[in-house]
């Protein structure tokens, strides 16, 4: 079954790249969702932004992603799993500002804050980019305790949640088949503080991006090093000795760091299977776990990146106690990291990062 299913969406991926042709212009449908590249994508990825959670609510992260135009990747779910830029200031999780609007399921509205057509490479069809700009919502409650007693956001919970004293911008680059594969998207990312008195953000606790993937790509890999050279490594569970994430438990993180990319695939690489991976141009901690969906949805697989460089031989904790500028976000400038999203084979996804 493994097999005929892997071939299936080898397949559709294969279809997709034959019947490829130019892209539309990235459009905002009635609803206020955008489809970068229009209704198609570039043929091969086809992003929803800002459409509907599942709950109903509208959310600024991406909402759906697909391969091909009918394999998803990203599955439409609630405001806080998606596809999602999110960082952490003081307190940690209780000072968590969220692009996805994490807040209690609830996102403020972008207004004029965004460039459709958006072109930060002068080399690829501006038609394939959005630029997203957001105040999120403050999520700062404890998320050990119980839901219903969970303040959730700061404010007036029930009715008016507190914008973040930051600005977040959201911008995303698809592929041409040209100077970059089809295969392949960029991903722009930035925070700025808005006033001197906002909590310092920790890079290193900031996910940059978070995915919560469709659990057909169950299969979690890390790479080290640049694209020519990587090779793609397990990453196992802890104790379980394993790297489908399908047998972890329910909730379950496996973390490695100063890696340069963190890949899921429909099965063993040994097979040639159908992954997504995110790339950094520098070494990073990679986080994989096993997430419970909602409301009727299966399991998602939890895939992300850091914003800084690990730290070494002491804890986490530890090694940024210490303020500073590398680690840190303690200035007003706008703070601005990029990564590579890719689809498909292991060999091609690193063929699209070495291009």
């Amino acid at each position: 079954m493994a097999l005929f299913f892997s071939g299936s969406i080898r397949r559709v991926l294969a279809l997709a790249v034959l019947i490829a042709g130019p892209v539309g212009a990235t459009i905002r449908t009635p609803e206020g969702a955008f489809l970068v590249g229009g209704p198609n994508g570039n043929g091969v990825i086809q992003v929803e932004v800002n459409g509907k959670a599942i709950n109903g609510v509208i959310s600024p992260m991406v909402t759906e992603m697909k391969i091909g135009g009918g394999l998803v990747v990203v599955p439409r779910e609630n405001a806080g799993a998606g596809f999602q830029f999110a960082s952490r200031g003081d307190g940690g999780n209780k000072y968590n500002p969220t692009l996805g609007g994490d807040c209690k399921g609830r996102a403020p509205d972008i207004g004029q804050n965004y460039i459709l057509n958006w072109q930060p490479l002068n080399f690829l069809p501006a038609e394939n980019g959005l630029l997203l700009g957001v105040q999120p919502y403050l999520y700062q409650g404890d998320q050990t305790v119980m839901s219903e007693v969970d303040p959730g956001c700061s404010g007036d919970v029930e009715r008016n949640a507190q914008p973040a004293p930051y600005f977040f911008h959201w911008g995303m680059l698809l592929g041409d088949g040209n100077r970059i594969p089809r295969e392949a998207m960029l991903l722009a990312m930035s925070a700025q503080k808005l006033h001197a008195g906002a909590p310092d953000l920790n890079k290193y606790l900031t996910e940059a991006p978070a995915m919560f993937v469709s659990n057909t790509f169950s299969h979690a890999y890390t790479a080290f090093g640049l694209p020519d050279v990587m090779q793609f490594m397990p990453l196992h569970y802890p104790a379980l000795g394993t790297n489908d994430v399908k047998n972890w438990p329910v909730n379950a993180m496996a973390e490695r760091g100063s890696v340069s990319l963190v890949m899921l695939c429909a099965e063993d690489i040994a097979r040639d299977p159908l992954c997504v991976a995110i790339y950094s141009g520098f070494g990073v901690k990679a986080g994989v776990g096993r997430r419970e969906g909602s409301q009727g949805q299966p399991d998602l697989v939890y895939m992300g990146l850091t914003g800084s460089a690990a730290c070494q031989v002491v804890t986490d904790l530890g090694c940024h106690a210490i303020k500073d500028s590398f680690n840190w976000i303690i200035d007003q400038n706008v703070h601005t990291i990029t990564r590579i999203v890719a689809v498909g084979t292991p060999a091609t996804i690193r063929a699209a990062m070495v291009q």
